[in-house]
């Protein structure tokens, strides 16, 4: 395995080297959030991530930002309120003690 670049530096690359011969690569937003993630096979998908104004994961996108992949939705106390993948969304309820719960659309 091998690290290359600095994730915490402001608009980094950073890759990483498996044992299986394959890099991961990421690039790096002004804030430090993960935005691209690509790898050097073909078979594995770029992955595209947005952000809300709190710096919240809403996306990660396949190929592009436009393309299928995950969607969250945020509450005013900022927990995960709910999951879209493939058409199924899933709600997350939570209990006096903010522990979450799957209600609505459940998948296992």
């Amino acid at each position: 395995m091998f690290f290359q670049g600095n994730p915490r530096i402001s608009g980094a690359r950073f890759s990483f080297g498996r044992r299986d011969g394959n890099t991961i690569s990421y690039t790096y937003d002004n804030l430090n959030c993960e935005v691209t993630r690509s790898y050097s096979n073909t078979v594995s998908q770029a992955v595209y991530t947005t952000y809300d104004l709190l710096n919240r994961k809403i996306s990660a996108t396949y190929n592009n930002y436009t393309g299928s992949g995950v969607t969250w939705v945020w509450d005013n106390a900022g927990r995960k309120s709910s999951e879209l993948t493939g058409g199924q969304t899933v709600s997350l309820v939570y209990d006096s003690r903010w522990q979450s719960g799957r209600s609505s659309g459940e998948v296992r």
